[in-house]
């Protein structure tokens, strides 16, 4: 916690009128008993028990300090101050809540668990199991939509793009806007007497995309002299 001013101020203003977060105008009738002493407050006809009021320093307390650390410091209950949270609409991961999980992260029982945790994931039999049961299996259309509308508008990094794009390399994937990859039979068909017009008729392929494949086989250019002078391409 951080330093806060002490509560016994409000020891002589008792029946003063204050405004609660919660409940709006109270009357300050007492002080709580707590390592840090805050007003009790009692709205116009309430019976029953009261409770502290939340205004001023505990406000600023229940903001930016841990669930735990308000509960102790001003004498409540966890539950009471997840109650605070809620009518001042605060993150449940504020800043002292923050900081308190990042401290249970560096102990030496989060450090193993998570080493634990990552043999585990990377366990071969695990994986397998986990790709044997849904292998084949469509997504229901619920999550599917559901994935559609979370990464809708999404754009990745250039970092990202690249590492995906050096991925897919790796892996042989061919670009969608690339035509479909050249099949054996089809390259079989060059060793074949055959036209570059009645290869382009079997396989339902271009001239350009057929005389791009004979280079890249290392083929001749099977084009005749007079077209090779008009591209500028003699040979």
């Amino acid at each position: 916690m951080g330093p806060m001013r002490d509560g016994n101020c409000c020891a002589n203003a008792w029946f003063l009128v204050v405004e609660d977060q919660r409940f709006g105008e109270v009357t300050i009738v007492g002080a709580s008993d707590a390592p840090i002493p805050w007003p009790i407050g009692k709205r116009k006809g309430q019976r029953g028990r009261l409770s502290l009021i939340l205004f001023a320093d505990l406000v600023r307390a229940v903001q930016r300090e841990s669930n735990q650390a308000v509960a102790h410091w001003f004498g409540v209950s966890g539950q009471t101050v997840t109650q605070w949270r809620k009518a001042l609409e605060v993150s449940p991961n504020n800043k002292g809540t923050f900081q308190i999980r990042s401290a249970y992260s560096q102990e030496d029982w989060a450090v193993e668990a998570r080493k634990k945790a990552v043999k585990k994931a990377r366990d071969p039999q695990r994986r397998e199991r986990i790709a044997t049961s849904k292998r084949g299996k469509k997504r229901p259309p619920e999550v599917a939509k559901k994935m559609r509308t979370a990464f809708a508008g999404r754009k990745h990094s250039e970092q990202t793009r690249q590492q995906m794009s050096e991925a897919q390399k790796k892996r042989g994937t061919r670009p969608p806007w690339l035509n479909k990859p050249w099949e054996p039979w089809e390259d079989a068909l060059f060793e074949k007497p055959l036209t570059q017009k009645e290869i382009a008729e079997k396989t339902g392929r271009t001239i350009p995309a057929i005389q791009g494949r004979r280079k890249t086989l290392g083929l001749p250019d099977a084009r005749t002299k007079a077209v090779r002078r008009m591209t500028g391409r003699s040979r």
